[in-house]
């Protein structure tokens, strides 16, 4: 089986996430303050039935921009406050179901926003295998119980909760060519922080000599996070026009339109 997994912070705004042919949408759920009920939609493309456990777990942020599973007391989580239904679910190759999800706040609730991740874990059953000629070493009562393992797969949505009046702000500090012993760039270090009472988000674009240096991506900063060093891969000739010298121009993007930019940085 393969291991869960990891849930990382979502990078990039995609219309549908994929966990081999399973397709969950939207890919971040989010419940505005004055909206009770959601839906998100789950779909099977591939060629076999499938069958998932529905469940809310606590992914918390930590200081690199990365989101790890905790259990125990998570003071922004939604579990409290969030049902959903069903609980499992079961799907024939092509088909559509919707998990319905229902927030229900406590009066007492300090304004600003909640998450967890709305995760489907896949519920794998072995089918038994006859062999059509049995080993001259089985027992009898060995012979048509071989297995087949097969593979199980996880995969996760974000789900946010707003409360009240949420705002927030996220701001490039500052940025680092990250270099490996021969001084050659390697990657991107970005300096983030987040203010106010919910996540922050920022578009981040990046060019060397005209050209694209990484992909554009959306950086996210949960509400715990107040700081954080994130990392960024490079193009290979970005790398290149690096170690010769030349600059990496980034521009921080307003989050919410996409289009506005508010910061400017030069790297060397």
């Amino acid at each position: 089986m393969l291991p869960r997994l990891t849930l990382l912070l979502s990078l990039l705004v995609m219309p549908l996430a994929w966990a081999q042919g399973l397709v969950v949408a939207p890919t971040r759920i989010v419940l505005e303050p004055n909206q009770r009920t959601t839906e998100a939609a789950v779909s099977n493309f591939t060629e076999r039935t499938v069958r998932y456990r529905v469940t809310l777990d606590d992914l918390v942020m930590g200081a690199d921009g990365t989101t790890k599973a905790v259990s125990g007391s998570f003071p922004y989580s939604v579990q409290p406050f969030v049902r959903f239904m069903p609980k499992t679910l079961t799907l024939a190759p092509g088909q559509r179901q919707t998990i319905r999800i229902m927030a229900t706040r406590p009066a007492d609730l300090a304004p600003g926003d909640y998450h967890s991740h709305l995760v489907l874990n896949e519920i794998f059953t072995p089918a038994p295998v006859t062999p059509t000629e049995a080993s001259p070493t089985q027992s009898r009562a060995e012979q048509g119980f071989a297995v087949n393992i097969g593979f199980s797969y996880t995969t996760g949505v974000p789900l946010i909760v707003q409360v009240g009046k949420v705002s927030s702000t996220l701001t490039l500090q500052g940025a680092q060519l990250a270099r490996d012993a021969a001084g050659r760039p390697t990657a991107l270090r970005l300096q983030v922080r987040r203010s106010g009472n919910a996540e922050g988000a920022a578009l981040v674009r990046g060019t060397v000599g005209g050209r694209e240096a990484f992909k554009p991506r959306m950086v996210r900063l949960y509400r715990e996070v107040t700081d954080a060093t994130v990392a960024q891969g490079l193009l290979p000739e970005a790398i290149t026009a690096l170690a010769q010298g030349q600059p990496l121009q980034l521009e921080w993007v307003d989050g919410l339109d996409r289009t506005t930019v508010r910061q400017t940085l030069t790297v060397k």
